[in-house]
């Protein structure tokens, strides 16, 4: 799914005349920086800074967990379709290449193949369970590794920030760090008094100090960057 929406990307921008490859959607510092935010803020909750909780104290949370479950799998499948752009450069700049030059139909299909590709390894699992089996039992490794991730996406961070400085310069990154600082306080305070498992009025304030944080942080350190590399922009062209 996500692969057929960045082809209908791709023809929308080819429409316009632009000249694009794979990963353009990295060109953009407004996009890098809400990645930046993005795998930061995951990175948190693998560190065990907050968690996201359902209502519910069921097993199945009255029915939530599945739909849940789903739509969880879905969106990581966005995230890493997202983020694997660059990395798969290598394998599939070329037949992306050729893609970009042909007509709609040729470019849907092949964007369609890679997107299947990429799934793959997640459809053999899902027809064949029994492979479930070959994969390591549950135990307390599965929290080393999990925080072992955390660091692996603060690296990813590390990156994306570096692509950011060879757009807006170190000031830039300065300020989008500024905006991580207190992105991250926004989450240690959701994890400390914003979830379910706290008090109506608890949850509340928390929520209220968590908006005015994350927004008051964009509109301070990110906004203004924004708007001057629009600025730039524009005087450029």
């Amino acid at each position: 799914a996500t692969f057929l929406a960045l082809a209908l990307v791709v023809l929308v921008v080819k429409s316009s005349g632009e000249q694009i490859g794979w990963g353009f959607q990295f060109q953009y510092p407004g996009f890098v920086m809400a990645m930046s935010a993005l795998v930061f803020a995951l990175a948190l909750s693998l560190f065990g800074v907050y968690e996201i909780l359902l209502p519910g104290t069921s097993g199945d949370l009255g029915g939530l967990a599945g739909r849940e479950g789903l739509l969880g799998s879905f969106l990581n499948g966005v995230l890493a379709t997202i983020l694997a752009t660059p990395c798969t450069a290598p394998f599939l700049g070329t037949a992306l290449g050729f893609a970009f030059a042909q007509p709609a139909l040729v470019v849907i299909a092949i964007f369609l193949a890679s997107g299947v590709g990429m799934a793959l390894p997640y459809m053999i699992l899902a027809l064949k369970p029994a492979w479930m089996g070959l994969l390591p039992k549950p135990g307390p490794w599965m929290v080393w590794f999990k925080q072992l991730m955390g660091f692996l996406l603060m690296a990813t961070v590390l990156w994306l920030l570096w692509v950011l400085g060879n757009q807006v310069g170190v000031e830039g990154v300065v300020w989008t760090g500024a905006f991580l600082l207190g992105l991250g306080m926004a989450c240690w305070v959701w994890g400390q008094w914003g979830s379910f498992q706290h008090s109506g009025r608890a949850k509340l304030v928390a929520r209220l100090v968590v908006l005015a944080l994350v927004m008051g942080s964009y509109g301070f350190f990110i906004h203004p960057v924004l708007a001057t590399e629009r600025q730039l922009a524009a005087a450029g062209s």
